[in-house]
């Protein structure tokens, strides 16, 4: 992870566009990464590596890490701006089963 955020800090020195996302991954263009480009790297990672299913999506990775967060007791709206969302709606809907386990 720190060669990758090294990387980065080197190509995207001047794109102030960029670093207020603080992004990991961008294209081949230093623009935002779509779901399926990332999902595209992904696929190539996990081929390389050897490890997990190909056919996992970066969306995957996202729920994982607000479920590991709601069942060690991180409050909600906690979770819900660290995710990104408008309210705790969405996080009820989605992580609703995890809620119910981690209480």
């Amino acid at each position: 992870m720190d060669a990758l955020k090294e990387e980065q800090d080197k190509v995207l020195y001047n794109r102030d566009e960029l670093k207020k996302y603080d992004l990991i991954f961008c294209d081949r263009r230093y623009k935002l990464s779509t779901n399926y480009g990332l999902n595209k790297c992904l696929k190539v990672f996990l081929s390389e590596l050897g490890i997990g299913s190909q056919t996992m999506i970066a969306t995957a990775g996202r729920h994982i890490y607000g479920s590991y967060l709601l069942s060690k007791g991180v409050d909600i709206w906690a979770v819900s701006r660290l995710l990104r969302h408008k309210d705790i709606q969405q996080i009820i809907q989605t992580y609703g089963h995890t809620l119910k386990e981690g209480y």
